[in-house]
């Protein structure tokens, strides 16, 4: 009997966890306290029938675009509390006490493994639409910077009405339009906001009041963000930067995220973050931002409320990422050992950096190591999330397990083990051949979406071959080492 081992899902290794993780935010640091000076986003003003999407699509840098077809849609004027309120009697949305709200996917391993415990500070609720408004309106709009800002004296009956005693909420809701028809009909035409033979993916709706905002994170599609009321403030740093944004695993629930609490900036545990030089923009009514494919960014409402809708069309690197890693498995007996194991992944991880010319090999060696010490960044601050408790005992657990067996492992390979090297390295030739192949093409990663990319899929291999994601950081630590 054989099993296959393709790459589907994952899971974290961690170190110790933080006792006292509420005392730790006041050793971090705002966002203008370690960059003061972000630079701006380039902005352009184009005509009401003009045809831009497909070029800047191309060009895959952020931009804010003025003057669009889009400022002549009715939601920008009908869209008022008043008109949203007789339109959509209640709202699904996600009501925290913590203004950054990080997505939580339940569907990835890690969120229901037993033994793990997470503590999310928000949770779903339905709510009337008036109290999502009321709600917002009872904090004001005094600078977000401020740290004496308070719910505003006309407004507190409101607030403690819909509040009591409980601690100050936060209220953000998404949807598909097209899930909100008495609200779709005011959306006109999106023909600017997409370009040819690319499918749209999804047109979403997006509300929250002030202070709200999410992580920062990338995604893989062409977005043009589209700010339809109130002021709405996007953070960016460059794909470049993803070795030093440290990045949760795919594997993790917060797959795509940044560990950086962009409020609580930790210097002493995230140097390199600070080392980045951000981007900075305020949407107000009527702008349109592009966030290209694997862009990071971070959003944040900074008025009583926002309402904005995404047009999201889908990338090249979507359609690659199927192409290339989709069938990419290995295939071993069921009974090989776990030290056979490891040997064929250290072989598979390494050939995707190795030299042409046998003379280069310390080369090969030296880029082989410096990815997966970028890959490892990803578990190596695990510790430090303070919305999960219980992973360490379960890494630890699985760290002495591949210790015991990695240091059992002789010098040489068996016969065996041979051939499930060489089968590991034929798998990853045509990987990498097929990667090769699409940089001939219209359609290929840059270096930096390849790194991105590779990183998460020998995350999901490592974790199927070895039958546990906890097996991840040792495993990268054994590249490094070995």
């Amino acid at each position: 009997m054989r099993i296959i081992f393709c790459f589907p899902i994952l899971l974290t290794a961690v170190r110790p966890l933080h006792a006292n993780c509420e005392g730790e935010k006041d050793l971090g640091l705002t966002f203008p306290e370690v960059f003061p000076d972000p630079d701006p986003i380039h902005a352009i003003k184009v005509g009401i029938n003009e045809v831009f999407a497909e070029e800047i699509f191309d060009d895959a840098e952020p931009l804010v675009i003025k003057n669009a077809a889009a400022t002549k849609w009715h939601a920008m004027k009908r869209w008022t509390r008043e008109y949203i309120v007789e339109k959509v009697g209640e709202l699904d949305v996600h009501a925290s006490e913590k203004p950054m709200i990080r997505m939580h996917s339940a569907v990835h391993p890690i969120g229901q493994l037993p033994g793990i415990h997470w503590t999310r500070p928000w949770n779903n609720a339905t709510v009337l639409t008036s109290e999502f408004f009321s709600l917002t309106e009872a904090y004001g709009s005094c600078p977000l910077e401020s740290k004496d800002c308070e719910i505003q004296p006309e407004s507190t009956a409101k607030a403690q009405e819909i509040e009591g005693e409980e601690p100050k909420k936060y209220y953000y809701f998404f949807s598909k339009l097209s899930d909100i028809p008495s609200l779709a009909n005011d959306v006109g035409d999106i023909h600017q906001l997409i370009a040819r033979f690319r499918p749209t993916m999804e047109v979403n709706l997006w509300m929250g009041s002030r202070g709200i905002g999410t992580p920062l994170h990338y995604d893989v599609a062409h977005n043009m963000y589209v700010q339809v009321s109130g002021k709405k403030r996007f953070r960016m740093f460059s794909p470049e930067a993803h070795s030093n944004v440290y990045l949760f695993p795919r594997v993790h629930p917060a797959s795509r995220m940044s560990q950086v609490d962009m409020n609580h900036i930790r210097k002493d545990v995230f140097p390199l973050f600070t080392g980045e030089k951000p981007l900075e923009v305020t949407l107000t009514k009527g702008d349109i931002l592009y966030i290209p494919p694997y862009w990071f960014h971070s959003t944040e409402v900074i008025e009583t409320h926002s309402i904005s809708v995404s047009v999201c069309s889908e990338s090249s690197q979507v359609d690659l990422r199927e192409k290339i890693f989709l069938d990419s498995k290995l295939e071993f007996e069921t009974d090989l050992s776990f030290g056979a194991r490891i040997r064929a992944l250290a072989a598979y991880i390494r050939y995707f950096f190795r030299e042409e010319d046998r003379k280069e090999t310390h080369r090969s060696l030296l880029k082989a190591k410096g990815f997966v010490s970028v890959l490892s960044r990803r578990f190596e601050k695990l510790s430090y999330d303070c919305e999960v408790k219980g992973l360490t005992e379960v890494a630890e657990i699985a760290r002495k397990r591949f210790d015991r067996v990695a240091r059992s492992l002789d010098k040489s390979p068996t016969d065996l083990e041979r051939r499930i090297i060489d089968h590991a390295e034929k798998r990853a030739n045509y990987l990498l051949a097929k990667y090769e192949y699409s940089k001939g093409t219209a359609k290929s990663y840059t270096k930096v979406e390849w790194e991105i990319e590779l990183g998460n899929h020998i995350e999901d291999i490592v974790t199927m071959v070895l039958e546990s994601p906890m097996m991840v950081l040792p495993m990268l630590q054994y590249v490094a080492m070995s």
